[in-house]
């Protein structure tokens, strides 16, 4: 950044520089670093074209040169520049809008919005982000001409939105193309260019695929796999996030706890420890969606030991285990005497488990 001492700096700096033969004394070396800047407030924050308004912030510096400042997409002229105060004016054809200010390529973009009275103006979009085909309100002041004069652009699309009625003073809404990307709405009405505040995120419908494993008992992880599951938007503290439902018929579904954080492909849950055995089927819902498919997951009865064929033995000696819902894999099973496991776990035909 310059400030008017920033033109001095390489003369000072050859001037503190240190440098002798002596081993004792060392070479002091001074380094330019950029101040970071920053935009605090805006007054007035409404106004008609051709009228002044102050920013205030802190490192603008005071070379007027060197400072660009924006209304949405339109510049603004600089009237004066101080360390922390611009004074700027509105031109014709500038509409509401947030401030950016560049100051010696460094670029700042605030949340700050100037609203420009008496031409058409949109101070908010809701929601910001949706699917193909939801309607997106836009809300303002001016805005009461015929919807012929409208063009309305969403990112990736040349045809103009198709508006769901006719534009009021307050506001209109449009519903989201086909082939629509995330990204700036441009707008004109009457074919003067009018800011839009927020970009537009352009939501892929949530899919499932499959699970990691289709049967397991009551309190074991599950993985459900798909795309779409999570999008990072998702860090957004207002949306309630991916929740994952047991489904059984007339029974009240049961939610299950997540593992660790999902991502946009994959989902870790914990089955619920109280679901009892039999088939579920997996709901998934979003902060904007429940997704039509479900996935079957089989809760096991859980595995009852009620005796052994001997309670005592030397190494190798044959111990039937008997009980019930051991399954049909023995590859399945794992068992121990203390610490120490078993080689080899076969099933008989009764269906206990045979170790020696």
């Amino acid at each position: 950044m310059k400030k008017i001492y920033n033109y001095l700096l390489p003369v000072l700096l050859s001037l503190c520089m240190v440098s002798c033969d002596n081993d004792d004394e060392e070479v002091v070396r001074m380094n330019q670093q950029d101040p970071v800047v920053t935009v605090t407030e805006i007054s007035p924050v409404s106004g008609y074209v051709d009228t002044n308004f102050t920013i205030m912030g802190t490192n603008f510096g005071v070379v007027a040169d060197d400072v660009e400042v924006y209304l949405g997409s339109t510049k603004l002229e600089l009237i004066a520049c101080e360390d922390q105060q611009l004074t700027v004016r509105v031109p014709d054809g500038a509409s509401a809008g947030n401030i950016s200010v560049v100051v010696y390529g460094q670029r700042v973009d605030t949340q700050l919005q100037y609203d420009v009275l008496g031409v058409p103006g949109v101070t908010a979009i809701s929601p910001v982000y949706g699917f193909v085909g939801d309607v997106i309100a836009f809300a303002g002041h001016d805005l009461g001409v015929s919807s012929a004069y409208y063009k309305v652009l969403f990112a990736g699309k040349t045809e103009t939105a198709l508006l769901t009625d006719e534009p009021t003073n307050e506001g209109f809404s449009v519903k989201v193309p086909d082939g629509a990307q995330s990204g700036a709405i441009t707008l004109t009405i009457m074919e003067k260019p009018v800011n839009v505040p927020t970009q537009f995120t352009v939501l892929q419908h949530a899919t499932l695929d499959k699970l990691s494993a289709t049967q397991g008992f009551a309190g074991s992880e599950v993985t459900i796999g798909g795309a779409h599951l999570n999008p990072e938007l998702l860090a957004d503290a207002e949306l309630s996030g991916v929740k994952v439902l047991f489904k059984q018929g007339k029974n009240e579904p049961v939610e299950a706890e997540l593992v660790g954080e999902p991502t946009n492909e994959a989902v870790t849950i914990k089955v619920p420890a109280t679901l009892v055995a039999g088939t579920y089927q997996i709901a998934v819902s979003t902060s904007f969606e429940t997704i039509e498919k479900t996935l079957d997951y089989t809760v096991l009865p859980m595995p009852e030991v009620t005796g052994l064929s001997v309670t005592a033995g030397y190494i190798n000696a044959e111990v039937i285990i008997s009980g019930k819902n051991f399954g049909d894999k023995a590859e399945d099973i794992q068992v121990k005497f203390g610490e120490t496991a078993c080689e080899a776990v076969t099933l008989n035909k009764d269906g206990h488990i045979v170790v020696n």
